[in-house]
């Protein structure tokens, strides 16, 4: 397959490029400003080329949880926003916490992604990590608010996971909320509900976590801060030489508690904060304070997001990026792709992504930063058909999406289904 994208706005080494780029063999094989070759083309019209979008915090479910989105339509919903690779979450059930489940869900997802897909696995005291990578796991994620098992997250069990994953030089990621005391509440929508899943939670994780890392080299990665003094913890021990990362998500950075009105629709963990948390979020990413932004696609059926008892998060890959790019004008495209794809992939050690450079995967989008549309979730490709964001005016919106070169999506459709792979 060898063909050129005419008539763009590319982004190429941090600047915009008026040009041209030739794909072969599902790579980028070159980019100039005119390309000689007579080949079928696709006429840009003038809109951006944008390496695709890496996703550090997706929840695809499928398994027992097919019902409230799969694979096929999770990884849809990500092509539609841009989006060309994600990392799973191994909150799934049923949850992925050993190397034969790791395999299984592997062997699952095969055929049926339609972009790639990276997994996580649990972590627990006593975890085989070596036999974990081997079987493809991509990164290591603890939740210090919830019990998977019977862990306890205790300075000695975490001390332990510490080290030895130091071993490995692979990601450590943190659901940071801690109870105090630790687990006293059994009910998981109780703790949701209670004044323990407040600010003091999170901020509390924070200090724990970076008073234990610093006596391990491990790259630690901290999930979906939503408190600014959480963020400016991580972001002075960073500068101090401690190896960390932090992400923030789209609903952090846009909404506040004054969307509690929407009930539970709105409800999420962390939980959306106070306006003057919002504001000093945003002003942190615009000091270059964050390293990347996750959607934390949390998709749930309308009925379980209504119930008495509700589940926390809603679907957000199909609207990311446009979210984003409708934030401010003090914050442009070129960052936005830093934090949702370079240096998403910069700290997973993923290759040959996250940039348009000559040899990297022809992983693409076309984006119309002008474009104006409303946010309908009865639209969305994701199962979940709900969203505080419903009624949102947005500005962008991605028009063709390609994966290593297949025009995958265009215009709400996708055109080809199952090319995506397992990156271990």
């Amino acid at each position: 397959m060898e063909y050129k994208i005419v008539n763009a706005r590319l982004l190429y080494k941090e600047s915009f490029l008026e040009g041209e780029i030739l794909i072969k063999d599902g790579k980028t094989h070159r980019v100039s400003k005119n390309i000689q070759e007579n080949l079928p083309k696709i006429d840009a019209e003038g809109k951006l080329l944008l390496p695709g979008l890496i996703d550090p915090h997706a929840h695809l479910r499928d398994s027992l949880l097919s019902y409230k989105e799969d694979f096929d339509t999770g990884t849809s919903a990500a092509l539609a926003g841009g989006y060309t690779l994600l990392l799973d979450m191994p909150n799934t059930k049923p949850q992925i916490d050993s190397p034969e489940r790791i395999k299984k869900r592997i062997e699952e997802a095969k055929g049926k992604i339609n972009c790639d897909v990276g997994f996580y696995s649990l972590a627990f005291p006593n975890s085989d990590f070596s036999s974990l990578f081997k079987a493809g796991a991509i990164a290591i994620k603890i939740y210090l608010h919830k019990r998977f098992r019977d862990e306890e997250w205790s300075y000695e069990n975490l001390r332990k996971v510490m080290k030895e994953l130091s071993k490995f030089k692979r990601v450590l990621a943190f659901h940071a909320e801690e109870l105090d005391p630790p687990f006293e509440l059994d009910k998981y929508d109780v703790f949701l509900h209670s004044s323990f899943h407040d600010e003091r939670a999170e901020i509390r994780a924070v200090k724990k976590i970076i008073d234990l890392a610093k006596d391990y080299d491990l790259p630690i990665h901290f999930c979906h801060i939503s408190t600014p003094q959480a963020l400016e913890e991580i972001y002075y021990t960073k500068l101090k030489g401690l190896n960390l990362t932090l992400e923030l998500t789209p609903h952090h950075l846009l909404l506040d508690d004054s969307y509690f009105k929407l009930g539970n629709i709105a409800l999420v963990e962390p939980p959306l904060r106070a306006l003057e948390d919002v504001m000093e979020l945003r002003k942190a990413l615009y000091e270059g304070k964050v390293d990347m932004i996750g959607s934390d696609h949390a998709p749930h059926t309308i009925d379980e997001k209504l119930e008495e008892k509700p589940l926390p998060g809603f679907p957000n890959l199909e609207i990311s990026f446009s979210l984003l790019n409708t934030l401010t004008d003090k914050f442009d495209v070129i960052n936005l792709i830093k934090l949702m794809s370079i240096n998403v992939a910069r700290r997973f050690g993923l290759k040959k992504v996250g940039a348009i450079e000559e040899g990297y995967k022809a992983n693409l989008f076309l984006f119309d930063p002008k474009e104006e549309w409303r946010i309908d979730p009865l639209r969305f490709l994701s199962k979940a058909k709900y969203s505080p964001f419903q009624g949102f005016l947005v500005r962008g919106k991605v028009k063709k999406t390609l994966l290593r070169g297949n025009i995958v999506y265009e215009d709400g459709v996708i055109l080809k289904r199952g090319l995506g792979e397992v990156i271990i």
